[in-house]
Parts: structure tokens; C-alpha cells; sequence
């Protein structure tokens, strides 16, 4: 992905997160996000086609960096089990 891309999608999400510490997200608009991330109207929804969009992307990403996470950790787990039994056989 093109880094303006991820930078500016970060600002969104930087301007979403401003947004949620003093707005439910039931009462946030869109135009409070463009507000807050100090992008355009245009810049927005050329990235996403509305709020609703928008929080999918959010959610889809929070969870493939926990899939991410999670896999990293149980490897880890395991390349310390494996060391582990390979000690206990020597």
C-alpha cells in the first residue's frame, strides 16, 4: 500500500479516536472525523463510502492485528515447548 495512503488513513483513525474521548460512536458523525483527522471531505470518501464503512475497516484491521498478535505468541509458546523438551531428551 502507498504510504500517503496508510498516513492518511492513520489521520483518520488518529481523528476517530479524538472523537471517541468525548462522543459516544452512536453520536459522532462523519464530519466530526474529517474535523478532527483535518482532512477533506473528498479525502475521506475517497478512502471509504460513509461512517458505517468506515468502522468495518476499523474493526477488520483491529482484528487482523489480534489474529497477528496471537499467532506471533503461540509460536513464540511453542519454539519455547519445543526448546524446552529438547533439553529434557539431551
Amino acid at each position: 500500500m502507498d504510504v500517503r495512503t496508510i498516513n492518511t488513513k492513520n489521520r483518520i483513525l488518529n481523528g476517530l479516536i479524538k472523537v471517541l474521548s468525548t462522543q459516544k460512536l452512536s453520536e459522532c458523525r462523519t464530519i466530526d472525523i474529517i474535523n478532527q483527522a483535518e482532512v477533506s471531505k473528498k479525502t475521506f470518501y475517497n478512502y471509504f463510502k460513509n461512517k458505517k464503512d468506515f468502522i468495518h475497516w476499523v474493526e477488520t484491521n483491529i482484528l487482523i492485528s489480534l489474529k497477528n498478535a496471537l499467532q506471533k505468541d503461540r509460536t513464540s509458546l511453542e519454539d519455547t515447548h519445543n526448546a524446552s523438551e529438547q533439553k529434557l531428551w539431551n
